[in-house]
Formats: C-alpha cells, structure tokens, sequence
C-alpha cells in the first residue's frame, strides 16, 4: 500500500513539473558561484541559468544554459563595479532575456548586491520575468562587512528597486550565512553551505506546490503570502531526523541566524511555512512546529501553511520558513514605476504631431534662388561626366530644375 502511494505521489509530481516550469538564475559573480553549487542539487527539479557580461566568468560556470549580456558596452568584461553599466547591458538585450521566461511559472534570481552587473542588472532581469507572467523571487545576498562601507551601500541603495521589480526579495546578509556554517570553516565552504541551504529549501517548496499534500500550498497562496511581506522576507531552511525530529527542527529554527532577534517572527506581516516529512510523520508533528511558529507571531500575520509527505525524503522532516522581514511592516517605499526599470523603444519611430501657435499668420516658405548653372571652379576644363544625355557633375537639383525651400 505504501509503495502505490509513493508511486502514485511521484507521478503526480512529475506530472506538475511537465507542465510548469521553475527557472533558477544567477546574475553575476555571487549569483553565478550559487548556481554552480545549485547545480549538483537543483538540476532534477529546476532550469538553471547563468547571467553574466564577463565572457572568462560565465565560460568557465557549470550551469546547463549561459546568457552573455552587453557585450556591445564591456566588450566582453566585467562592469568594473559600475552598476549604471550593468543596467544598462540588461536593457540593451531585453528581448534575450524576455524569451527566457516565456512559459516560466516561478523564477528564483540568485544575485550578490554590492557589485555592478548584480546591482545593476537584477532589477531589470526581476521586472522582465515578472512582466512575462512568472512568479518572481530574488534571492539577494548582503556584503560582509570587510568588503567596505561603498559595496555596502550600493546595495541598500538597489534593495527598494529590487523589492519593487518583483514579488518577493529575500535577503541573505554574509554575515548570517557565515553563522550558519560551523567556526573554523573556509569563506569558500561558508558560502556553500548558503547555497546549499537555499538548494534544499526551494526543492522543498517546489515539491510542495507540486503535489498534493496533507496541506495543500499553491502559487496563488505563496503570491499572497509575498504581497502581505511589502516584498522583504527572510529565508530559513532546517531538517531533523530521529524520534523528536518534530521539537528538534523547532530547535534549529529558534537557532537560526536569520531569527536570532525575537523581533523577526513577532514584528512580520507574515510567513510561509512548509513542512515535509516522511511517511511516519503525525499530525502532532506538524502542529508542533506549526504552532511554535505561530506562537511567536503577531495574531494579525497573514500566514500559509503547507505540509506534505516527501517518499524520497528518508526519515527526515524538513521545514522551510519564508517570513516578512523586522521593521519591513508598513514601510513606505518609493521608486519609479517597474515598467521603467526596462528602457523599451517602440518598433518604430513615432514623430510627435506638430501644432500651430493660435493667433500666429501661417507665411509660406521663401525659395533659395540658386542660379541654374553652377560654377565648376577649377574644374571648369575639365570634361563633363555625360550619361544618357545628363552631366552628372552637376548637381541633381539643378539638372531636374528642383526649388529648395530655405
């Protein structure tokens, strides 16, 4: 009985995924060393795409499909921090990225701010995908604080724009993801990890909305969950395993970095949370990481929650956290219009209509008066050019007796 109901689950699933499509991409150098590491994770339930303007740097990703973009203006290099730069090699190939999210249901964007491409071109990418109709989630890591106060303050600038061009924005400060991993850890596994944790909970969530759950989740509830975040969220992935898996995964969620601040869950406009388990999971399980995460919120968070069985998943429970971030509820943030971050010319040039001054007389033009022979200069000797009876060494107005206006 239980093998019919996992093969019957996986069909159902396999049948969503042929139908829908969830596209990860990776704009520049941060969100390129996430896709490579999305890769060996991500690659049997996600499209992954790599975005770049340096020819060296997306030649040598691993992702399956790779987007050179502004060519025209780096010739091939990198924006050398220039975020203006980055914008404007997105805009210059719009219709490229346009036909990357054709019949894409929800798009990931994996972007390091602080640099110029990530800076630069992740709204216009955001703002394109949302515009062809996919669901749009940026994925937006913060500057270690080392790397200088100019990195990190290109980044706050771009976050309002960012949180405007599409549904969601998730923000990942260094800091956080460097917590994450144990003490004594290289930088480079650190950030692994990060991609790591992110890999796992977006599979998760994806699998969810996928199939058909205990608790059923779909994009129409995630959509919602977004608009009620003002569109900042954290993201928290955990797992657990063993005969209190339930109160332990509660565990490493109060741990997690991302939620070290009471603040976080109490002051959120709302949260997504989804939990997968394995076919020994209760209904106890999940009321009691449901209902830890519910303590800790506001009464009026808009909250959604999915649960599911994961037949491929082992004896683990696992747990994805999408919730508003501290101090985000109610904040007012202005930025232009999202059809502006795309600079779109219409196919064709459209001359504005030219009105008349009221009151003023209408004169009609003066003609030049040329004379009808024009003087050769020191040509003067020179045998005419005759073809079919024209001197072509004069010029045509005069050989066809044209009048020019002044």
């Amino acid at each position: 009985m239980a093998e019919a109901v996992k093969s019957e689950q996986q069909q159902t699933a396999a049948q969503h995924f042929e139908k829908s499509r969830l596209l990860l991409v990776g704009v520049g150098g941060m969100g390129l060393n996430a896709v490579d590491t999305l890769q060996q994770n991500s690659s049997a339930f996600a499209d992954i795409v790599a975005i770049d303007c340096d020819q060296d740097v997306l030649g040598s990703c691993q992702a399956p499909r790779r987007v050179l973009i502004g060519s025209r203006l780096t010739q091939g290099h990198s924006t050398g921090g220039d975020s203006s730069l980055g914008r404007r090699a997105a805009n210059g190939d719009f219709p490229q990225l346009r036909e990357l999210f054709t019949k894409t249901d929800l798009v990931v964007l994996l972007v390091g701010l602080g640099g110029g491409l990530g800076s630069g071109a992740a709204p216009v990418i955001a703002n394109t995908a949302r515009d062809e109709g996919a669901l749009v989630i940026t994925v937006a890591t913060l500057p270690f604080a080392f790397e200088g106060g100019d990195r990190m303050k290109l980044a706050e600038e771009v976050i309002p724009t960012l949180r405007e061009s599409g549904h969601g924005l998730v923000l990942m400060p260094n800091e956080d993801i460097s917590e994450v991993s144990e003490s004594g850890v290289s930088l480079s596994d650190a950030l692994q990890q990060g991609a790591q944790e992110l890999s796992k909970g977006f599979q998760l969530l994806w699998t969810l909305l996928g199939q058909r759950n205990l608790i059923n989740l779909d994009f129409i509830s995630l959509k919602n969950m977004l608009e009620h975040t003002n569109g900042a969220c954290r993201l928290v992935y955990v797992e657990a395993s063993g005969p209190n898996k339930a109160k332990l995964l509660v565990k490493r969620l109060e741990d997690h970095p991302a939620l070290k601040s009471a603040e976080v869950l109490k002051d959120s406009s709302a949260f997504l949370l989804g939990v997968l388990g394995s076919q020994d999971m209760t209904l106890i399980d999940v009321s009691t990481v449901a209902g830890a995460v519910e303590q800790r919120t506001s009464d009026q968070a808009f909250r959604v929650v999915g649960a599911g069985i994961d037949p491929a998943g082992g004896s683990r429970m696992r747990a994805l956290l999408l919730i508003g971030a501290a101090g985000e509820k109610g904040t007012e943030v202005k930025v232009a219009p999202s059809r502006e971050l795309v600079e779109r010319k219409p196919l064709k040039p459209v001359r504005p209509a030219v009105t008349k001054p009221a009151g003023r007389k209408q004169t009609a033009q003066e003609e030049l008066d040329l004379p009808s022979v024009v003087s050769k200069g020191r040509f003067k000797n020179v045998e005419p050019t005759i073809v079919q009876g024209e001197d072509l060494d004069l010029p045509t107005f005069v050989r066809r007796g044209m009048k020019l206006s002044r």
